[in-house]
């Protein structure tokens, strides 16, 4: 199959990774310290889901547009979870691995 690649002993699959990452230190468009989280897939070659599920999130701390929102990274790790896992087969068409953040209201009442 086109999306496993031999290995050694090891079948690699292309995985999609849907990540939220919450709790996050953002600054509002007023200038304002605030809380909130992102949404993001990630397109991961990996042998397992666990796999795949940790090179996601380590893709999404080392992102560009993550880092420059986010002060400490890594100091959010614990805040990141997986929402979905899915195989990527040879007809998905999505590929992008843009971040979507948002501001929490809740905490701005």
């Amino acid at each position: 199959m086109w999306w496993k690649k031999s290995g050694g002993n090891e079948t690699a699959v292309r995985y999609g990774v849907f990540l939220h990452a919450k709790n996050l230190p953002l600054t509002d468009s007023a200038g304002r310290q605030c809380a909130g989280g992102a949404y993001t897939w990630r397109y991961i070659t990996a042998s397992d889901p666990d796999s795949a599920a940790t090179a996601a999130i380590e893709s999404l701390l080392t992102t560009p547009a993550f880092v420059d929102e986010v002060e400490n990274p890594r100091d959010v790790l614990k805040d990141v979870t997986v929402e979905k896992i899915v195989i990527v087969t040879r007809n998905d068409k999505r590929r992008g691995t843009g971040v979507v953040f948002y501001i929490d209201t809740d905490d701005q009442k």
